[in-house]
């Protein structure tokens, strides 16, 4: 099984399908309990899953505090990923609880929804561990810049000894365009080093996009997108995350959040010198 579903330009990672399908598969459950016990099934789910994603959310948000004081709006990015399950869970419960008081039994028929949802969501994420990490890069990549010069991507990342995030993106990628701005302002950051390598587009697409925009990063140019099957990505945009060694220590399919990125600069950028 791949990282990804892939419809066209579309990619949907396989951990969010693992959501949906849970989330689906909890609502027809309740669908069903509602249809044979109790109507009442249906506005309770309503609630749990509205608590559960609240809860869930300001949990992560409060252990991230730092990086969503500085961008606050992406509370509401949901689809960047972020969620605290165990406090998600936790809302769901004590909700299920004060709906269903004193009726214990359709307490207890109101776990069936949430345990088919934690099976199928448990079971991609045990699915989907990762096999990159301590990879390093093959000394034949390589990309171009504004002059047209080859420069092998593995030197570009060794040479800086500092770690390293490597963004496959594209102007006609809506997450690549949404958090290109994100890229440009970390690219500043003293102890780190990010590449941006446009997939299969020319300089000029490039440079307008970037000055319509107002963005001051350097641009790297793959023409024949040989990146994107280098790294078996199944879609853009696609980021790589290296240590200072050149190690690939992550990789991330998808829209990219600051509290990745300030993780990534967390773990491996506060040692350097």
């Amino acid at each position: 099984m791949g990282e990804a579903i892939t419809l066209g330009p579309l990619m949907l990672p396989w951990e969010k399908v693992f959501f949906v399908l849970g989330l689906l598969l909890a609502l027809v459950s309740t669908e069903i309990l509602g249809a044979r016990l109790d109507r009442r099934f249906l506005r309770w789910s309503y609630g749990a899953l509205a608590c559960a994603l609240i809860a869930g959310r300001l949990s992560f948000a409060w252990a991230h505090w730092p990086s969503f004081a500085a961008d606050p709006v992406s509370l509401l990015f949901v689809w960047q990923g972020g969620i605290h399950w165990w406090a998600a869970f936790a809302a769901a419960g004590l909700w299920s609880v004060y709906y269903w008081r004193p009726l214990w039994t359709r307490l207890a028929w109101s776990g069936v929804p949430m345990m088919l949802f934690l099976g199928v969501w448990g079971f991609g994420q045990l699915s989907l561990s990762s096999t990159h990490q301590g990879q390093t890069l093959a000394e034949n990549l390589q990309v171009y810049d504004l002059q047209g010069k080859a420069t092998s991507l593995n030197t570009l990342v060794t040479q800086a000894a500092k770690p390293t995030v490597v963004n496959l993106w594209a102007t006609w990628c809506g997450p690549c365009r949404r958090e290109m701005p994100l890229l440009a302002e970390l690219s500043q950051h003293p102890k780190i080093q990010i590449i941006t390598v446009n997939q299969g587009e020319s300089q000029t697409q490039v440079l307008d996009f970037l000055q319509q925009q107002a963005l001051e990063i350097q641009p790297w140019f793959d023409p024949q997108q040989n990146l994107l099957h280098a790294f078996n990505a199944p879609g853009l945009p696609m980021t790589l995350f290296f240590n200072a060694q050149g190690q690939q220590v992550d990789r991330h399919l998808g829209e990219l959040s600051r509290v990745h990125l300030d993780t990534f600069i967390r773990e491996y950028a506060q040692t350097q010198d």
